[in-house]
């Protein structure tokens, strides 16, 4: 498991957190948590079953935009 901290912007409110968190948790990620304080998530993922595009893409899908 590779660890990863990602900046998105766009998070504004607890759901907003909640969706993030929810988005990640279905693509496979573990021990996820989302702040809209920091504007960032933190997550760990598995980079042989699941690249960070798809990631990326699952969030921007979702609403937000990771850098």
């Amino acid at each position: 498991m590779e660890k990863i901290s990602l900046d998105v912007l766009g998070m504004k409110c607890i759901n907003c957190e909640k969706a993030v968190v929810e988005t990640l948790c279905e693509l496979g990620c573990e021990d996820v948590s989302a702040s809209t304080v920091k504007g960032r998530v933190e997550f760990a993922y598995n980079p042989s079953n699941l690249d960070m595009q798809t990631i990326k893409d699952a969030i921007t899908k979702g609403g937000f935009m990771p850098l």
